[in-house]
């Protein structure tokens, strides 16, 4: 492989888009697959590089859910002795992390938008009338 020079790796991507960031080492198979799919799945200007430790807990935290969620469908929630299956507090503790880095991250619907363009949003669209939903559906 021929020598980089030092100016080639000073600088960015020629495009100027960043690039998707890589999961940190150390992570799980199943969470480091959530990670790729979820970095994938957005821009990436999205995220920052140091946004990747947020964004690799996320991933631990889905695969604890699906855990929690494999093991409630197997078990019951109610176990054989009537006390409450121990997962469903796991679950319940990982959806309630995953709602918080979601909203952090920036993905849920909620996180990716604010009162002002929402507003400004709802101003420019108006309802379609009856009539012009009739014709966009193609019924006369």
């Amino acid at each position: 492989m021929p020598r980089q020079s030092a100016a080639s790796i000073a600088f960015g991507p020629v495009d100027g888009m960043r690039p998707h960031i890589v999961p940190p080492a150390g992570m799980s198979k199943e969470a480091r697959k959530v990670f790729v799919g979820l970095v994938a799945a957005n821009p990436p200007q999205h995220f920052a590089p140091s946004d990747a430790p947020l964004i690799a807990g996320y991933a631990e935290v889905i695969c604890q859910a699906e855990a929690a969620a494999s093991a409630i469908a197997r078990e019951g929630a109610v176990l054989a002795d009537g006390t409450v299956n121990p997962w469903i507090n796991i679950q319940r503790g990982a959806l309630r992390t995953m709602t918080v880095l979601a909203h952090r991250l920036r993905l849920s619907p909620s996180a990716r938008s604010s009162a002002r363009t929402t507003g400004r949003g709802a101003e420019r669209h108006l309802p379609m009338s009856y009539y012009d939903q009739m014709k966009a559906e193609g019924a006369s």
